[in-house]
């Protein structure tokens, strides 16, 4: 157990609350109040949006939302990690267990740790190495005699990119020849590069996850009446990640823009549109990985007439 003195608190700050707001104070709401604190000494007359533009870089940065989110106790208590408890409150958890383990390797212990995290941040990106850190520091724990959550693997959590950048892919499908031909359903494949990782659900045992919110999303050009399903296959043993959208609207839609995914880029890489492809296994067409499409009949378009491509930069 550890004593927060008064040298060295920790603080959240919080935009226009009204009336009983509770929110946890954390590591993590220590380090967006610093961001805070920092632009008021400069001489800065703070605003909500500069608190609201805090929280949310930390929370980008460590892959959690630090304000709505409440983290449990780091265990498999009532009070600590059950089998209802979501992937966000999981993965606030275990960063801050992370956080932990970081202090307990720092001869300044949670203050050091915070010291070299909210220099680092300064700058609204984290470096390299401090990310590193982080992610050690939580492979760590979860290998430690000392972890009692459940979870033994980073690649069971949304952290194994934490501190590092997003990339946006969109995709869109390319009409070849009739091109006025009313689509209504399309299922398509994007293989990740290696490293890369989507934010998904992995509460459940599936070997399938289901991507959380945001990560998958529709342009605003395609109709309220578009629905769709993902299928994530996070990377593993070697083996790169990919994600599978089955999309359909029974009124049709043009060729064009259908689908964006936000994908998370590991600290340090710097990846462009073209490390990213579109599954096509030409060996076998009956693959319900490859592109497919059909028209408002119910029938397959052939590749000669319609197919997808990632949309340039």
């Amino acid at each position: 157990m550890l004593t927060i003195d008064e040298g060295n608190p920790l603080r959240a700050v919080i935009a226009n609350p009204s009336g009983i707001f509770t929110a946890s104070v954390t590591p993590l709401t220590e380090l967006a109040a610093r961001k805070v604190l920092a632009l008021q000494q400069g001489g800065k007359s703070l605003a909500s949006t500069d608190v609201t533009a805090a929280n949310a870089l930390v929370s980008e940065m460590f892959r959690v939302d630090i304000i709505g989110t409440k983290p449990v106790e780091p265990d498999q208590t009532p009070a600590g990690i059950k089998a209802d408890t979501g992937q966000g409150q999981r993965d606030y958890t275990l960063a801050l267990a992370a956080i932990s383990q970081m202090a307990k390797a720092d001869a300044g212990a949670l203050a050091g740790t915070l010291n070299a995290l909210s220099g680092d941040i300064a700058d609204g990106a984290m470096s390299v190495e401090s990310a590193g850190a982080f992610q050690a520091a939580l492979t760590a724990f979860l290998g430690s005699d000392k972890n009692a959550t459940g979870i033994t693997s980073i690649n069971n959590t949304n952290l194994a990119n934490a501190g590092g950048t997003t990339k946006t892919i969109k995709i869109a499908t390319s009409a070849k020849e009739g091109a006025n031909a009313l689509i209504r359903g399309i299922t398509v494949t994007l293989v990740l590069p290696p490293g890369v990782t989507l934010r998904a659900n992995f509460v459940t045992s599936k070997e399938k996850k289901e991507p959380l919110s945001a990560v998958v999303t529709l342009p605003s050009t395609m109709s309220t009446n578009t629905q769709f399903q993902s299928a994530y296959s996070p990377p593993a043993s070697g083996a790169r990640g990919m994600i599978t959208i089955s999309l359909g609207n029974a009124y049709g839609f043009t060729a064009g823009e259908f689908l964006t995914i936000k994908c998370d880029v590991a600290p340090g890489a710097v990846l462009a549109t073209s490390d990213f492809t579109i599954y096509r296994n030409p060996d076998n067409p009956d693959d319900p990985k490859n592109f497919q499409a059909v028209d408002g009949n119910g029938a397959l378009f052939p590749p000669e007439m319609l197919s997808a491509e990632i949309m340039p930069e």
